[in-house]
C-alpha cells in the first residue's frame, strides 16, 4: 500500500519515538512531516501517529480544545486493533488532563491505558501510565503510592530495551533520585544516579546535570558556584526552552525542600523571565512552584499564587469542555466500577482519593475546590455565595517551635472542628499550607457569621497551647468573608479577592478576629 513511500514511513516514526519525551519540537516536526506524507498517499495509520504526537506538543503551546480535537483525528482513523497507539492516545491526553491538574481525569487515561496494555503486553504503554499515575500521587504527597507505582514502571520497562523505554526509565530513576535526596540518603542517590548514567546517551543532559548539583550539595562541595554557573550555561543552550523549565523546575523543587532560600528565589526569578519569553505553556508548573515556595519559607509573595492557579485552571476548563464533561462521566463510572475485581477496586479507590481528598486533614482539597466553585456560577439553584478564608495565626512560630508534625496535628484538629459546624450547604476545604476555605450557598450574612462565632468559640475552648503567638497562649485564628447575590453581575474572582481583603484587614487588626468585606476596606 505504500510502496516506495514505506521507508519513509518507518523513518519518521522512529524519529517521533527518539525525541518524544527528549526533544519536543523535533517530536513536532517530524509529525508534521509524516502527516503530510500520509496525507499525500493517504494512509490512515501514518496519520493517526502524526496526530497523536502532534497533540503531546499543543498540550504545552496551545488551548485544550486543539489537543482534544487532534487526539479525537487520531482516534478516527484508528482501528480497534492498534492497541499500542490508542493506548499512546489515552497517556497523551492523560498528560494533557494532568498538566491543568485535572488529575482525576489524568488518572482515568492512564488506568485505560494500563487495561489496554495489560491485554496486549504492550510493555513501553504500562511502564510509562504507571509512572505518569506515581507523578499524580507525588503532587498529592502520598509517597507510598508513588514508589509503588514507579516500582512498577521500572518493572515494565526493563522488559523493552527501545529508545523510548530509555526515556521512561531515565523519569523513573530521576524520581526515584529526588525521593532520596529530600530524604538525605545518599547511598540511594548514588545507585540510581549510576543507573540513570548508565543509560544516558546524551552528550549534555541538563536534569541529569541539575542532579549531579544536588549530590555534590549532599557531600558539602562547592553546591551554589556550580548551581549558578550551572543556571547561566543552561540559559546560553540553544535547545528548546522546554527543557530550560524542566531542569530548572527539578533544581528548584529540591532547593525549596533544602530550604535555600536564595537560590530558589533565583531559579524563580529565572521561570518567571522566561515565561514571558516563551511560546511553551508552563504557567501552571510556575505558579505550584511558587506555592510550594510560599508555603516552606512561609512568605506571601506579592502576587497570591492560589488566585493564579485558580484563575487559570478556570480559564482551562472554559476553553476546554470536554475536561468539565469527563468529570461528570467519570464520576457516573466510579459507580459502575465491578467491585468483585480487583483491579476495578484499585480504580475505584484511585479515582476517589485523587478526586476530593487532602490526605493530611481528610477534608476536601484544593483541587476539588476549584472544580467545584467553577460549577457554582452555573448552578441554577444557587442565588447566594458566601467565600470565608480562614488563616491560623502566626502558624510559622508554632511549626518552628513545636516542629512540623505537632503542627499536622493542630492542622487535623481545626479541620475536625471546622468540619463539626458546618451544614449540608457549607464546603470545607484545606486551601493550602495553614489556611482553610469555607463555601457557603444560599446563607444570609447573619447565618455565615454563626458559624464563624461557632467556630472561633469551640476552637477556643479546646485550648490549643501556642506559648509563641503573640495574639494568645493558645491557637487562634483571623477569618475574612463576603457573600454575594448570583446575578448578571455576578464574579467569582471578585468574591474571592474581597475575602482576601477582609481576611487581610481581620490580621491588621490584631488577628483572632473576623471581618466581613466592606467598601473601606476595598483598596487595603
Amino acid at each position: 500500500m505504500m510502496g516506495k513511500y514505506q521507508k519513509v514511513i518507518e523513518y519518521q516514526i522512529q524519529q517521533i519515538d527518539s525525541y518524544f519525551l527528549n526533544d519536543i519540537t523535533k517530536t513536532k516536526d517530524a509529525a508534521e512531516e509524516l502527516l503530510r506524507i500520509s496525507n499525500m498517499i493517504n494512509y490512515d495509520y501514518g496519520k493517526a501517529y502524526g496526530f497523536t504526537y502532534l497533540a503531546y506538543y499543543y498540550i504545552y503551546t496551545q488551548k485544550g480544545e486543539v489537543v482534544n480535537y487532534t487526539l479525537q483525528r487520531a482516534e478516527e482513523l484508528l482501528d480497534t486493533s492498534e492497541v499500542e497507539l490508542l493506548a499512546d492516545i489515552h497517556i497523551i491526553r492523560g498528560i494533557y488532563y494532568k498538566n491543568i491538574s485535572n488529575e482525576y481525569a489524568a488518572a482515568k487515561e492512564f488506568l485505560d491505558t494500563i487495561e489496554l496494555a495489560e491485554k496486549n503486553n504492550y510493555e513501553e504503554g504500562l511502564s510509562f501510565a504507571y509512572l505518569q499515575l506515581g507523578l499524580i500521587y507525588k503532587s498529592l504527597g502520598d509517597q507510598n503510592k508513588t514508589n509503588s507505582y514507579l516500582k512498577r514502571a521500572l518493572k515494565e520497562v526493563k522488559k523493552t530495551s527501545s529508545v523510548r523505554g530509555r526515556l521512561i526509565a531515565k523519569q523513573c530513576y530521576r524520581e526515584n533520585i529526588l525521593y532520596f535526596c529530600e530524604k538525605r540518603k545518599l547511598s540511594q542517590v548514588k545507585i540510581y544516579m549510576k543507573e540513570m548514567d548508565s543509560i544516558n546517551e546524551s552528550r549534555y543532559d541538563f536534569d541529569v546535570e541539575v542532579l549531579h548539583c544536588i549530590i555534590k550539595a549532599m557531600e558539602d562541595l562547592p553546591f551554589v558556584e556550580d548551581s549558578k554557573q550551572f543556571i547561566n550555561e543552561i540559559r546560553q543552550y540553544p535547545k528548546d526552552k522546554l527543557f530550560l523549565f524542566d531542569s530548572i523546575m527539578y533544581m528548584a523543587e529540591l532547593l525549596i525542600k533544602f530550604r535555600d532560600k536564595d537560590l530558589s528565589t533565583q531559579c524563580l526569578e529565572i521561570l518567571n523571565e522566561e515565561l514571558l519569553k516563551s511560546k511553551f505553556n508552563q504557567n501552571i508548573k510556575v505558579i505550584q512552584l511558587r506555592i510550594d515556595y510560599q508555603e516552606y519559607f512561609n512568605v506571601k509573595l506579592e502576587e497570591n499564587p492560589y488566585k493564579e492557579f485558580y484563575e487559570l485552571i478556570k480559564s482551562k476548563l472554559k476553553t476546554d469542555n470536554k475536561v468539565t464533561s469527563t468529570n461528570l462521566k467519570n464520576e457516573i463510572l466510579v459507580y459502575e466500577l465491578n467491585e468483585k475485581s480487583a483491579i476495578e477496586k484499585e480504580k475505584n479507590y484511585s479515582l476517589r482519593k485523587l478526586a476530593n481528598i487532602d490526605d493530611l486533614t481528610e477534608i476536601y482539597n484544593r483541587s476539588y475546590h476549584d472544580k467545584f466553585i467553577s460549577k457554582l456560577e452555573h448552578n441554577n439553584t444557587i442565588n447566594r455565595i458566601g467565600y470565608v478564608m480562614i488563616d491560623l495565626d502566626h502558624f510559622k512560630e508554632f511549626n518552628d517551635n513545636y516542629g512540623h508534625m505537632k503542627g499536622d496535628e493542630i492542622l487535623r484538629d481545626v479541620s475536625k472542628v471546622l468540619l463539626k459546624n458546618s451544614q449540608d450547604n457549607i464546603l470545607i476545604c484545606r486551601y493550602g499550607g495553614d489556611e482553610f476555605v469555607a463555601i457557603c450557598t444560599n446563607m444570609y450574612d447573619e447565618e455565615i457569621e454563626t458559624f464563624i462565632k461557632k467556630i472561633q468559640t469551640e476552637l477556643a475552648e479546646k485550648g490549643l497551647v501556642h506559648e509563641y503567638s503573640p495574639v494568645e497562649k493558645k491557637i487562634t485564628i483571623s477569618i475574612g468573608y463576603d457573600n454575594q447575590k448570583v446575578d448578571q453581575h455576578f464574579d467569582i474572582t471578585s468574591l474571592i479577592n474581597r475575602a482576601d481583603k477582609a481576611l487581610y484587614e481581620s490580621k491588621r487588626q490584631g488577628r483572632n478576629t473576623w471581618m466581613r468585606f466592606v467598601e473601606d476596606i476595598k483598596g487595603q
